[in-house]
């Protein structure tokens, strides 16, 4: 069988796709377009232009670059071949051609991190050629000028903070070839309220006993945290600034604004000041980081979420060691967003309802040789997710021991005892999982000739697991 057709319409549903049809491509659109289907079956071209006619959303996701591997001593094998399924050869191939024109009736959403839900939400206009092929890569060309519309940041879920674009800014999204590695050009400002700029007048700033600095020392009012995106969609250059608005006492202050020139140019102080605008709505003390600082040039990050996750802990890990004095003590924190269908075996969702936030308290003996791991997991509901009751809380411990085998730290032996939420019938229960493993780590500055930073986590164990289906019901 061929096709010949040549559709118009003022005003179609032209695309009504989910993450389960494109990962990296979903939405809905409504527009005024052109469809155009010729071809055999196993050779169908199809072309689509279109402009928004009406309320549109379109989703464009950035690929996560973390690899993890385990290595388990108990393996499943399966045994026979697979039937063939002869349906398969008389699979439709399409390629298909998007000329899309963008207005402000549609809404696209670059999702910079699926997990912590980092996204640039804007309207604007520009023209993107899409090319879907039957096999291989998405490709994506053209600019995207940004009117109106926010960075929406994340810290761990849990913290949402929205980062405005400015009328007058040149903002943009310029798409090359590599759906998923656009070019940016983004200035965001969040507005952080009634903060004072007393914190900053320590002796380290060097204007703490400067003439004029009554103003500094009394203003309390709007900081504006300016976050400036450069470079490549999958990791960009993210630079900060401060400003205050027009007309404010502390903007015309000379020496203030020396101190200002210092922190912009000391990136790591200025990442600190920022962390703890953003989560506690404050200024640190000037100069006094700890000397554990998050080297702001070697994160390797690609997101606001993740700098800031680090600063902060960093800073949680400075006020242990300045309230017990003990070098060795280490703090971190972070949440996962997922499904209950992924527990529970139910195939894939594209509605994150659950929340699991962790924490780790580590302590370093024998010259760093032995690590003691004290941490949990506390899972909840969220976004409209059934809730689940349980007797034993909804804490899940987790501790270990880990025995550094190598000078370069990576192979370690680990005595664990761990606690999860796991499918257990229709029901979630936890399991209980007690063991020792060799874990070795490496970090790869390089992937597939690139510049992006991941690592690689390769674990062998071999572990005892109990599961207690009445500690959880699902109401």
């Amino acid at each position: 069988m061929s096709f010949d057709f040549d559709v118009k319409s003022d005003k179609i549903l032209a695309v009504d796709t989910k993450p389960a049809d494109n990962p990296l491509f979903y939405g809905y659109a409504v527009a005024k377009a052109e469809f155009i289907l010729k071809g055999t079956q196993t050779n169908m071209q199809m072309t689509i232009s279109a402009a928004p006619a009406d309320k549109s959303i379109v989703n464009i996701v950035t690929p996560n670059t973390t690899a993890t591997g385990t290595a388990n001593f108990i393996v499943f094998k399966k045994y026979g071949k697979p039937v063939k399924d002869s349906s398969a050869l008389q699979n439709a191939n399409i390629d298909l051609q998007l000329n899309l024109t963008a207005n402000n009736k549609a809404t696209i959403n670059v999702i910079l991190d699926p997990l912590t839900g980092d996204a640039i939400s804007a309207t604007g206009n520009g023209s993107l050629k899409i090319h879907v092929p039957p096999t291989g890569d998405i490709t994506m060309k053209g600019k995207y000028n940004i009117e109106s519309g926010k960075y929406d940041f994340s810290f761990q879920s849990l913290i949402k903070k929205p980062f405005y674009f400015q009328d007058g800014d040149d903002n943009y999204i310029e798409w090359t070839g590599d759906a998923a590695n656009a070019n940016l050009h983004i200035d965001a400002r969040y507005t952080a309220q009634q903060v004072s700029l007393s914190s900053l007048l320590t002796a380290q700033s060097s204007i703490s006993s400067a003439t004029g600095m009554n103003d500094v020392r009394g203003y309390r009012g709007d900081v504006y945290v300016i976050v400036q995106l450069r470079g490549k969609l999958l990791k960009p250059d993210i630079g900060f600034k401060f400003d205050f608005p027009v007309g404010s006492s502390v903007e015309t202050n000379p020496d203030f604004r020396v101190l200002l020139q210092k922190m912009t140019s000391d990136e790591n102080e200025m990442l600190k000041q920022v962390a703890y605008l953003i989560a506690f709505n404050s200024f640190a003390p000037y100069g006094q980081s700890g000397g554990n600082s998050a080297n702001f040039t070697t994160t390797g990050v690609n997101t606001i979420s993740s700098l800031i996750t680090n600063e902060l802990n960093n800073i949680f890990s400075n006020a242990l060691t300045k309230i017990t004095g003990d070098k060795g003590l280490t703090f971190e924190v972070g949440t996962q967003s997922y499904s209950s269908s992924e527990i529970l075996g139910q195939g894939g969702s594209d509605k994150w309802d659950r929340q699991n936030v962790n924490f780790r308290l580590m302590q370093s003996i024998a010259n760093d040789k032995i690590v003691f791991v004290i941490g949990g997991n506390f899972d909840f509901g969220v976004n409209g997710g059934q809730s689940i009751s349980q007797s034993g809380g909804a804490f899940s411990p987790d501790l270990s021991v880990q025995f550094i085998l190598s000078r370069n730290r990576r192979l370690r032996a680990i005595v664990f005892s761990r606690s999860s939420l796991s499918g257990i019938g229709a029901s979630i229960g936890r399991q209980n999982r007690y063991g020792v493993s060799i874990s070795y780590t490496k970090d790869f500055e390089k992937l597939f000739g690139g510049k992006e930073k991941f690592r690689e986590i390769k674990t062998a164990d071999s572990t005892m697991s109990i599961s207690t289906s009445e500690d959880y019901d699902v109401n």
